[in-house]
């Protein structure tokens, strides 16, 4: 099975050195998603609920640029700074 690694230009590049996402035969893989705007180095806004859409909207371009949508993803991991903002975060998470 061979690897590809997805590029899209409606998502913001890796920040370092890792693929956004790599397609192994039928699976998607996709790395990290923080905040940022594509084609930007900051982040969306200093507001939480802005980064948690903007995240989400990233992974609906990486998964769409794929061919996949935001219903094939099996599992997700969420990693918050501050625990407090879980039902924020799941609010919108929810929405997606």
């Amino acid at each position: 099975m061979g690897l590809v690694s997805v590029q899209t230009q409606r998502a913001p590049a890796a920040v370092g050195p890792y693929s956004r996402a790599i397609q192994a035969g039928p699976w998607l893989f996709v790395s990290g998603q923080i905040g940022l705007q594509p084609g930007a180095a900051d982040l969306v806004s200093a507001d939480f609920s802005a980064q948690t859409r903007q995240v989400l909207a990233n992974l609906g371009a990486i998964l769409a640029d794929s061919g996949y949508a935001l219903t094939d993803v099996v599992a997700v991991d969420a990693f918050l700074m501050d625990l407090g903002r879980f039902a924020v975060f799941n609010e919108i998470y929810a929405a997606f």
